[in-house]
């Protein structure tokens, strides 16, 4: 599974394989490269922004008439960026899209040799926070596309400021980062579907054949960001983890093949311990259940039962006493990979300073 990461945690190395496949892309079909090109990725963009195509790509009209509204905007850019981060690959092996946070984050060093910014400042007083509790889902897409998207396309101008803005690499950071915006919102409201599930995405030669539905999970596509529970058990899990629960902690598993599940401390008593769970199977993310151990028990994470046969069981659950202290350890049997979450930025907290949040950790 393909893990981008953080425009700030690259290596010189990785950061050098981008620069190169971006690069080797650009050089274009005179020069022997292979279609699809830079240019072919930015003519589709460029051909998103025509109203007659009727793509619903991106708003064309602000107002109350959602006819003009990019009721597209989220689902269409994943296609895109997954297509585009395919592509890289033919030219480097191992290459994901990097995601930069304009609001806590200057100017990439790296990006000056692939864009024609130079360090241009992004300040975060220009820059609109996204407003996640908005529950209609495309009402909060079109304020985050006329908002936080295209401030930052504005402000920097250049060739990212155009419809042909994928031929300047600012682009795909700037899209990477937005598009792991989408399923902050969609955790935030319990999985909340957008209305378009069974809309087809539409474009030229490079975004087609798939629907919203078929990209509403970046793990549909095969990649996650570098966080969450995926790329954590992957890097940290352990079939031997045992580790004693403390209020808010938050737990990965890694369990049957290619189940997962995100585990959350909510509170601990004397009487009982308040997990809740939320298993992802195949990868995708389902409803959260309550698990509330009051003994020493086994816990199914594919059933949230407690009380089950050892046999049966992903986590094991101890209770200890000493007087009027309570204790409670977790431990992987079975098989189960565990590892502990260390917590990951909403980057629209405090004024964009950021702040731990959970719900984040599916992404």
């Amino acid at each position: 599974m393909k893990i981008r990461k953080a425009s700030t945690t690259l290596s010189v190395k990785e950061w050098d394989d981008f620069v190169c496949a971006f690069k080797n892309i650009k050089e274009g079909l005179f020069k022997g490269v292979p279609n699809p090109t830079l240019d072919d990725f930015a003519d589709e963009h460029a051909h998103a922004f025509k109203e007659k195509n009727h793509w619903f790509v991106h708003t064309h009209l602000p107002g109350p008439d959602k006819a003009h509204w990019g009721l597209m905007f989220f689902a269409w850019h994943r296609m895109f960026l997954n297509e585009f981060e395919n592509r890289l690959l033919r030219e480097v092996s191992g290459v994901t899209i990097p995601y930069w946070n304009a609001f806590k984050e200057p100017f990439p060093e790296a990006l000056k040799k692939i864009s024609d910014n130079n360090g241009a400042v992004v300040p975060a007083s220009q820059l609109s926070l996204p407003n996640f509790d908005e529950p209609d889902f495309d009402k909060f897409q079109y304020d985050f596309e006329l908002g936080y998207h295209n401030q930052v396309h504005g402000i920097l101008g250049g060739t990212v400021g155009g419809r042909h803005s994928p031929r300047d690499a600012t682009f795909w950071l700037h899209h990477a980062f937005c598009d792991r915006q989408w399923g902050h919102w969609f955790e935030k409201h319990n999985g909340a579907l957008p209305p378009s599930m069974e809309w087809s995405l539409m474009g030229d030669e490079i975004v087609k054949n798939k629907k919203v539905k078929d990209v509403l999970h970046t793990t549909q596509l095969d990649y996650v960001y570098g966080n969450g529970v995926y790329n954590t058990v992957a890097s940290k899990g352990s079939e031997t983890f045992k580790q004693t629960l403390t209020k808010d902690m938050i737990l990965c598993a890694s369990y049957a093949g290619n189940h997962h599940a995100k585990i959350l401390v909510y509170s601990l008593t004397s009487v009982a311990a308040f997990l809740t769970l939320q298993p992802f199977y195949n990868c995708i993310p389902v409803a959260k259940l309550g698990v509330f151990p009051t003994e020493t028990t086994y816990v199914n994470l594919i059933t949230a039962k407690f009380g089950v046969p050892a046999a049966e069981s992903h986590i094991r659950i101890i209770k200890s006493t000493t007087g009027s202290q309570t204790t409670y350890t977790i431990q992987a049997v079975n098989g189960t990979r565990l590892a502990q979450f260390n917590g990951i930025t909403d980057f629209s907290a405090n004024n964009g300073q950021g702040a731990t949040d959970y719900e984040m950790l599916y992404i």
